[in-house]
């Protein structure tokens, strides 16, 4: 790669969520704050936490899903658009009791899951079924997939979740992401591929990878790590090909507070002075 070419993380990371912070600014309206007796009491304060309420909102994952498609672009991968990720209109039945089968048993705790194994029974079973008799059709909403990515013969399905996860989401993500196998291989059974569901970052301290799983890892339960679940550092690091990715990034959100933002919008949070 040209010296001039080389992918400079920490300025990707700085310009995108600049600008993703600075857009929304330069657009927000007047803060529509109804609460009848907090607008009384803390006028300010309210109207303070609608904006940043929204600006979360409007963040959210979309723009973790950006910020990582231009991470992984400036590490080489190709990008594909996840609309471009078909399913068959009807799962073949064999297929369909394979996943069921591999769900229940990864449930129970009766067999030690990797993804590779299941992607190994997964393309043999798809090899028999004439392609010619699948009727494809996008994926929906619910069910779709946030990147679709691609290196060295290597195909990365990924769909990006809010970092609390409910108890419980372990079982559906689960059969979800086996699903997404599905749908790949019946469309290329030779598709090198890995699926899995991305956290990208842990909310509790001491904000560390593992951090996460302690707090959260039985809600995710029977997704494994780096099998099937990818949070932070293991999440980050595959993207940019780098270690201690978050901590750059990490360094990068703190460098932004020089930007100081809320006196460059002081019209928007305080508008009365």
């Amino acid at each position: 790669m040209p010296q001039d070419d080389i992918f400079n993380l920490e300025q990707t990371v700085h310009d995108f969520v600049d600008d993703a912070i600075t857009k929304y600014l330069d657009n927000k309206d007047e803060p529509d704050t109804k609460h009848q007796i907090l607008d009384r009491v803390f006028p300010v304060e309210r109207r303070i936490a609608s904006i940043i309420h929204g600006l979360s909102t409007s963040m959210g994952t979309r723009v973790w899903e950006k910020l990582a498609r231009a991470i992984a672009g400036g590490n080489g991968f190709k990008i594909h658009k996840p609309k471009d990720f078909l399913k068959p209109v009807t799962m073949p039945p064999s297929i369909d009791t394979m996943i069921s089968t591999w769900k229940q048993e990864r449930e129970a705790g009766n067999r030690t899951f990797t993804q590779e194994a299941f992607i190994h029974e997964l393309r043999s079973e798809c090899k028999h079924i004439l392609e010619n008799t699948i009727e494809y059709t996008n994926v929906s909403s619910g069910d779709g997939i946030d990147l679709w990515l691609e290196k060295q013969d290597i195909e990365y399905i990924f769909d990006i979740k809010t970092v609390q996860p409910n108890s419980g989401d372990g079982n559906n993500l689960s059969r979800k992401v086996m699903e997404w196998c599905a749908y790949r291989l019946l469309n290329a059974p030779d598709a090198n591929i890995v699926a899995g569901i991305a956290f990208p970052y842990s909310p509790y301290a001491p904000h560390t990878t593992e951090s996460w799983w302690q707090r959260d890892g039985n809600k995710v339960k029977p997704l494994v790590r780096k099998e099937d679940a990818f949070v932070q550092d293991d999440f980050w690091n595959l993207l940019s090909g780098q270690e201690n990715t978050w901590e750059d990034m990490i360094n990068v959100f703190d460098a932004l507070k020089e930007k100081d933002y809320i006196n460059r919008y002081r019209h928007l949070f305080y508008p009365n002075e």
